[in-house]
Parts: C-alpha cells; sequence; structure tokens
C-alpha cells in the first residue's frame, strides 16, 4: 500500500490534482482491482476534493459509502479463503474510522459548494454509522472511537447558520456534546483538548439563545471559561472567515509479529500496526493584510492518533482471528506430515510429507498482516477562523513550521456578508 502512495506522491505535493487522479485510473485495473474497489472510491474522493471537484468527489465517497455496506457482512467463503491464505484475499472492507470519514469528506465538498443542509446531513451520519459499528462488537471491548467530536462541532455550525431559535437549541445540543467528547475521550486518549473556537460558538450559542439558557451557560464557562470571544461575533454588520486545514499524510500500516513454538516447531503470527507520519507543517493561520492581525489554527481532529488508537482497540479480535488461521494452517501441514511418514515406502507418502513440512516453513515464514488503508487522507484537521466587517478583504494564509518558517504563502481575497461563513478549505502534505 505504502509504495502505491508512494507513486502518487509527487503529484500530491505538487498539487498536480488532476494527474493525480489520471494515475488512480491508470492503476485501477492493477493495483485497485475488484476487491480493492473501497480503496479506490476512497482515494479517488479525496484527489477528486483537491481538484476542487467537489460534485464528482461527492460521487465517488457515495460509491465508497455503498461499497462499505455491502462489504459490512463478509461471506462465509471469503473467510475460508482467508484462512487458508491471509486477509489479503479478502475484499478491503476498510477501518471504523475510514468509514467515518466517508461522511466527513463529503460534508467539506458540500460546505464547499454553499450547500450547508447537506453539509449537515453528512456530519449527522457520522454520529449514526459509529453507533453502527459499535453495535457490531457487542460483547466485546467498546472502541474508544464512540463519537466523532469535529464532526458533532461541525453538524452544530450548519444548525446554527439558520440563526432561528430551534436551529441554535439544536446546534447547542451538538456543541455539548463535541465539549464532553473533547473533553473525555478525545483529551484521554488522542491528547487533543477542547479548540477555543468550539467553546467560543458553544457560548455564542447559549447567549443568543437567551435568559432560559443562563443556567447553561453558567455551567459552561465554570467547566471550561469564556473561550474569550471578540465582541466582532456579536455583531449582526460582521461576517467569518474559517479556513479548514487538512494537514499531512495519514499513517500507513506495517507487518508486527508475535511467535509461538509449537510440538511441531515455531508458529509466527503477523498483526497490523499503524505507523504515523510526522508532518514538517505543524500549524497554520490567517493574516489579515490591513491590520496585520494575526488568527492561528487549532487541532480539531488528530486522525493519525485516531487510527492508531481504533486499530489497537480491536487488536484482540485481528490477533485471535490471525492465531486461529495460523494454527489451522499448521494443524493441516502436521497432518500431512504424518500421513506422508504413514505412507514412508510409497512415492505419494514422501511427497505428502514434503507438501506439509513446506506448508509449516511457509507458515513460519511467509505470514503477512492486511497493510491495507486509506492513505491519502490528511494526519490532522485544523481549523481558524476571524470575524469581518462587510466587504471584500486580503488576506494570507501561511502554513508553517515548529521553527516557525512558513513553507507555504497563500494571498486569498475574501468577500464577507453579514452573519454569514465563508468557509477556505487547503491541505498541505509536506
Amino acid at each position: 500500500m505504502e509504495s502505491q502512495y508512494q507513486s502518487i506522491r509527487p503529484q500530491l505535493v505538487a498539487r498536480n490534482f488532476n494527474g493525480a487522479n489520471t494515475f488512480l485510473d491508470s492503476t485501477k485495473e492493477s493495483f485497485y482491482s475488484e476487491k480493492n474497489r473501497l480503496l479506490f472510491y476512497m482515494d479517488k474522493g479525496v484527489v477528486l476534493q483537491l481538484a476542487g471537484r467537489y460534485k464528482e468527489s461527492n460521487e465517488f465517497l457515495e460509491k465508497a459509502k455503498q461499497a462499505a455496506e455491502d462489504l459490512w457482512t463478509e461471506s462465509f467463503s471469503q473467510h475460508a479463503v482467508a484462512l487458508i491464505g491471509n486477509d489479503n484475499a479478502l475484499a478491503y472492507q476498510g477501518e471504523d474510522f475510514e468509514h467515518v470519514l466517508i461522511h466527513l469528506l463529503a460534508s467539506l465538498n458540500y460546505l464547499a459548494m454553499d450547500q450547508w443542509e447537506d453539509a449537515q446531513v453528512e456530519a449527522r451520519q457520522v454520529t449514526e454509522r459509529l453507533d453502527q459499528i459499535n453495535r457490531k462488537y457487542e460483547g466485546e471491548a467498546r472502541s474508544v472511537y464512540a463519537d466523532d467530536a469535529f464532526s458533532r462541532w461541525l453538524a452544530g455550525r450548519m444548525r446554527a447558520i439558520a440563526g432561528t431559535h430551534e436551529a441554535l437549541n439544536d446546534a447547542w445540543i451538538d456543541y455539548r456534546r463535541a465539549l464532553e467528547v473533547y473533553d473525555g475521550a478525545y483529551r484521554q486518549f488522542y491528547g487533543t483538548r477542547i479548540p477555543t473556537l468550539v467553546l467560543q460558538d458553544a457560548i455564542l450559542a447559549l447567549r443568543k439563545l437567551g435568559a432560559s439558557f443562563a443556567d447553561q451557560l453558567q455551567d459552561v464557562t465554570e467547566r471550561y471559561g469564556d473561550g474569550g470571544l471578540p465582541k466582532e461575533g456579536f455583531s449582526d454588520d460582521y461576517g467569518e472567515v474559517m479556513l479548514i486545514h487538512q494537514n499531512g499524510e495519514a499513517p500507513f500500516k506495517v507487518d508486527d509479529y508475535w511467535f509461538a513454538n509449537t510440538p511441531h516447531g515455531p508458529l509466527r503470527i503477523a498483526f497490523p500496526r499503524f505507523v504515523k507520519k510526522f508532518p514538517r507543517i505543524v500549524g497554520s493561520r490567517i493574516v489579515r493584510i490591513a491590520d496585520k492581525s494575526v488568527h492561528v489554527s487549532e487541532l480539531l481532529e488528530d486522525v493519525s492518533s485516531i487510527a492508531v488508537r481504533n486499530l489497537q482497540d480491536h487488536m484482540a479480535r485481528i490477533k485471535t482471528k490471525a492465531i486461529a488461521r495460523a494454527v489451522a494452517k499448521h494443524v493441516a501441514g502436521a497432518i500431512a506430515q504424518e500421513v506422508g511418514r504413514n505412507q514412508k515406502n510409497s512415492t505419494g507418502g514422501a511427497v505428502t510429507q514434503l507438501v506439509g513440512l513446506a506448508w509449516n516453513i511457509g507458515n513460519a515464514v511467509a505470514e503477512e498482516a492486511d497493510k491495507r488503508s486509506w492513505l491519502t487522507l490528511p494526519s490532522e484537521v485544523r481549523v481558524a477562523r476571524l470575524f469581518l466587517p462587510t466587504g471584500v478583504h486580503a488576506l494570507e494564509l501561511e502554513f508553517y513550521t515548529e521553527t516557525g518558517d512558513v513553507l507555504v504563502r497563500l494571498p486569498v481575497s475574501v468577500e464577507v456578508t453579514p452573519g454569514k461563513t465563508s468557509f477556505l478549505l487547503y491541505r498541505t502534505f509536506l
């Protein structure tokens, strides 16, 4: 998988996204094939989004949703093939977090097309999908990734755009849940703390909802602080510019091994492990040219940490399956050797014994985990925003390293409308 990604990476880094899309099409049969169709649809969705072809991107993300649903229940015959060989013989079903991010990327496409209601629907479907996924694991340890804070906040933002009392009430419900998830699982397991802008949005919604929500406003500010919301956020004369920065590259899988000795020889069990890639770019900001004010992005979704933990949460099931497969292969090889020894005076018995020996040697040496994953995803999602008065504004987007060096500087001109949000989407790979 990683070698396939490295083949397309130069075009992504050079921002030749249409060229990257052509490359994907050229490898559809040779690399992706039918069993990797989910990966093909997901990669196409990402690359077309980067090319600004948002409608086409969503068409492939819809195909990805359908493929993920179709692959949800694997057939007995597929499991039988995997028991003889390995999981690479199966059609790739996708990791739990990958199923969720299909909806999130579709939501961002709708944002780019100013289709707020559709963006909201996709963001809310994240919760439904996670509920469905976790119901599948009843009886097992519950996954840490049981809710997505970024999608909760995004759904709230889309609701709040309507500005009605009912819409703000619904937005507050999403914001409240986002705060709880950030302060819970996201902080504990991914190291992602409550972003200031999420807290600000929650407080803004509560203040607009009025006196009947005073107790809830007090509870939020006592627990999380006041968020430092600028006065411009309350003005009907101001609009908002928001940068959604998809940064870095997704982690990739490598083989990890567990060894055991048996009466018939060594047994090696392979299972996958995610390895993070650490981008040179660590942050982003919006600079307003008129007054040189700087508005720094915050981390809202640590995709890499979610991926690593999500795989770890299901490692017991993965290892159990791998052990069962290895033991079955090992036993089959041992039986073949025993049959061969019992028939040692015949040519067929000698062949059978050699086959059994080769089977066990092969199992000890060549066992390989399924290392497929959605590698065109970003490592993280960061968000920056500023409030601006009505009119056209000259801005710069800056993407910088840990030492403060700006690796990418992008001038943009944005027309601001009172009470509205203008979304800017940008992806960095460095």
